[in-house]
């Protein structure tokens, strides 16, 4: 992946006890755009909240470039203090 695309890498994350979405793994690379189409509760809102430190991962990474972003605070992705 280059220096600024954004890869899931079996990426799951637990919502009211269930897994939603199960092992997300789609890759962005820069200039590129996603869409992911889905019934109500199957992760379409889940996925950019995993990218900005909103919610976590149960499992697997969401890589920006090289930087493993899913276990990093909200915060400190946004910058604020």
């Amino acid at each position: 992946m280059g220096e600024t695309g954004i890869r899931f890498d079996s990426v799951a994350v637990a919502h009211d006890g269930n897994v939603v979405p199960d092992a997300l793994d789609p890759t962005v690379g820069p200039g590129e755009a996603m869409a992911r189409l889905g019934p109500s509760g199957s992760g379409k809102t889940t996925a950019p909240r995993a990218v900005t430190g909103f919610v976590r991962p149960v499992s697997g990474q969401v890589l920006l470039g090289d930087r493993d972003m899913s276990r990093r605070p909200c915060r400190a992705v946004r910058g604020s203090r």
